[in-house]
């Protein structure tokens, strides 16, 4: 979905709320709520590199989109995402599996691991990306209304879970290599959100850290970040449009070492349910 056609989606449901409103003024606010549900469809392309040793031998650094024709998933990416309003505490979750699934036949001679695969052979590679979040933040600025213009700023900690694996199997012979990391990156979290006529919303999050240190070891740098605009088609549902980015420069260091340069980014529709 192209960012003209997003914005025409969101200019349909907004009408009425405009209009004169879906929501009843003596209705509670959009963010009265103790439990919020939300599913995201994301558009997400995928960009970087990845670098696969052994102990003795260093591998090729291998681009995803350029050599690999990993650019867009296999299937539909979805993106669960839940959260718990206790007072000033905010705690956030969310969970999503994505995997890439291509055919090519190689412009170049590369080495993965153990495995060497001559430039012209055709070969079937896939990688799988698995990723969770938990956040807890504490709101430091909740001001207004959101019935008129309301204002809410939280930080706080979290972790990311993030697993890999990835194979590329020479087409003809079955000959193949893999490759298989997780690890749990701590991040620190920030959370800021408008909203006003009891019917929009526009919310950023943020989370990041320089990362090491955690079983097994993982070092590099992380970035986690999403801006979404909302409308409420009353105060208890909401369309949802925005632009997701996830970045992870790393270095997990074992028996062998992957290196793995990525960006996972898009824009992205949901729907989201709150009780």
């Amino acid at each position: 979905m192209n960012r003209a056609a997003l914005f025409l989606a969101f200019a349909v449901c907004a009408a009425p709320c405009r209009a004169g409103g879906l929501l009843d003024p003596s209705d509670k606010t959009i963010d009265d709520y103790t439990i919020e549900l939300t599913g995201r469809y994301w558009f997400a392309t995928l960009s970087g590199e990845i670098q696969a040793d052994t102990s003795a031998l260093s591998g090729s650094k291998i681009d995803f989109p350029d050599e690999l024709d990993f650019e867009e998933p296999a299937d539909p990416l979805i993106e669960g995402v839940a959260r718990l309003r206790l007072k000033k505490i905010l705690v956030r979750a969310a969970y999503f599996q994505v995997t890439f699934d291509e055919t090519k036949r190689l412009e170049k001679t590369i080495r993965f691991k153990d495995v060497v695969f001559t430039v012209g052979t055709n070969v079937d590679a896939q990688a799988t990306v698995r990723f969770g979040g938990l956040d807890a933040c504490f709101l430091l600025v909740d001001e207004g209304s959101s019935k008129e213009i309301g204002l809410e700023v939280a930080i706080g900690i979290g972790g990311r879970y993030l697993g890999l694996e990835a194979s590329i199997q020479n087409a003809l012979t079955g000959v193949d290599e893999d490759v298989s990391k997780s690890g749990i990156i701590p991040v620190v979290s920030a959370i800021a959100s408008v909203s006003f006529l009891n019917c929009f919303k526009i919310e950023v999050e943020a989370a990041g850290m320089r990362i090491g240190g955690f079983l097994p070891k993982i070092e590099g740098t992380f970035i986690d970040a999403a801006v979404e605009a909302r409308v409420y088609l009353a105060s208890f549902i909401y369309v949802a449009g925005g632009y997701r980015f996830i970045l992870l420069n790393a270095k997990w260091d074992s028996s062998a070492e992957l290196e793995l340069e990525a960006k996972l980014k898009g824009f992205f529709v949901g729907v989201g349910l709150t009780f």
